[in-house]
Parts: structure tokens; C-alpha cells; sequence
């Protein structure tokens, strides 16, 4: 309807040589055209600007998650080679003293409880990781009240490594080699 009512004018208008003030219809078609081509482009340059933004916010997020979930795995193999020198003590000497270790590192995990990309971890890595501390901690404490030995704690310990070395931290392996091709292709350097 408005389009109609405006192309009706601008007939009516081609058809007088002269318009108010003097102006003529050539003046006026070249404005109309100017406005049209400045609402097309302002609305091409937004539409362009948004896709930008999203791409760009995209691509942050992976960088973040990909540092974030490098440096978890990196603290989780710390931690399991502690637990490893436990089962090589014990096979050893028959027995450990877990005051002789160093205590296992948490703050990426503490940390992971403060950032936005911790709910974009894959369920299978998150809830894997929190299990396999939860047990392992179980287990330390039953040694540490008498309720299993140490022979039973290196066992159970190798078992609960195994376990998430073949369930969780293949996963976070192939998720990291993922985010990092993610990356590469849209040309982010990773510091590693």
C-alpha cells in the first residue's frame, strides 16, 4: 500500500517539468534513490556487523575452553601421577604415608567453578573428572580410618585410574585435538 501510494507521486511528479522551488523530478528520484540506498546499506552493514560479532564470540569461546580444559587435563595427569608413585610405594614397601606426597592440585578444578565455560565442558569430561575425585578422596579416607589396607588401595586406585583414563581422558584428549583443528582453521595461534 505505501509503495503503491509513493509510486502513484512519483508518476504524478515525472509527469510536471517543474516542482516546488524550482526542482525537478530528476533532483527527487536521485534523492529517493540516495535514502533507499542508505537504509540497504545500513541495514547489509548491520546484518554483516552481527555475523561478525557472533563468529568472533564463537571463536573466543573455544579459544577460552580450550585453555581452560588443556590446563584441566594437565592437572589431572599431575594428580594421577601421584597417585601412581602411591601404587609403586606400596607395591614396593608394603605400606605409604600419604603426609610423604604432595597433596593433589584442585585449583583449576576450584577454579572451573567461578567461569561461565565450565557448563560448555562435555558432561562425560565434567562429571567424570568430579567422580574420579570423589572416589579417589573415598578411598584415601577408608585407608586413612582402617577400612581397607594398602594392598586394597593400590588396586582400587590402578582400577579408578584405568578407569578414567579410558572413559573421560581419551574424551578430553579428542575434545581438546577438536577445539585446537576448531581454531587452526579459523586462524588462532595456541600458546601451548
Amino acid at each position: 500500500m505505501f509503495f503503491q501510494s509513493v509510486f502513484a507521486r512519483l508518476r504524478r511528479l515525472a509527469s510536471v517539468n517543474k516542482l516546488v522551488g524550482g526542482l525537478t523530478r530528476e533532483f527527487w528520484i536521485g534523492h529517493l534513490l540516495v535514502m533507499i540506498s542508505t537504509v540497504l546499506g545500513v541495514y547489509l552493514a548491520a546484518h554483516s556487523g552481527l555475523k561478525t560479532a557472533v563468529e568472533f564470540d564463537a571463536i573466543s569461546s573455544d579459544r577460552d575452553n580450550y585453555y581452560l580444559r588443556a590446563n584441566l587435563r594437565d592437572e589431572i595427569r599431575y594428580n594421577i601421577s601421584i597417585a601412581e608413585k602411591f601404587i609403586v610405594t606400596i607395591d614396593k614397601l608394603g605400606s605409604f604415608h600419604r603426609s610423604n606426597y604432595p597433596a593433589f592440585q584442585t585449583y583449576v578444578l576450584e577454579t572451573m567453578k567461578e567461569q561461565s565455560n565450565t557448563l560448555k565442558t562435555p558432561n562425560v569430561i565434567l562429571n567424570g573428572t568430579l567422580q574420579y575425585y570423589d572416589r579417589v578422596d573415598r578411598l584415601l579416607a577408608q585407608k586413612q580410618s582402617g577400612g581397607i589396607n594398602v594392598r586394597v588401595l593400590a588396586t582400587k586406585l590402578r582400577k579408578e585410574i584405568d578407569k578414567y583414563n579410558k572413559n573421560v581422558m581419551t574424551q578430553l584428549d579428542k575434545n581438546l585435538i577438536d577445539l585446537k583443528k576448531r581454531l587452526d582453521d579459523n586462524g588462532v595461534v595456541i600458546y601451548e
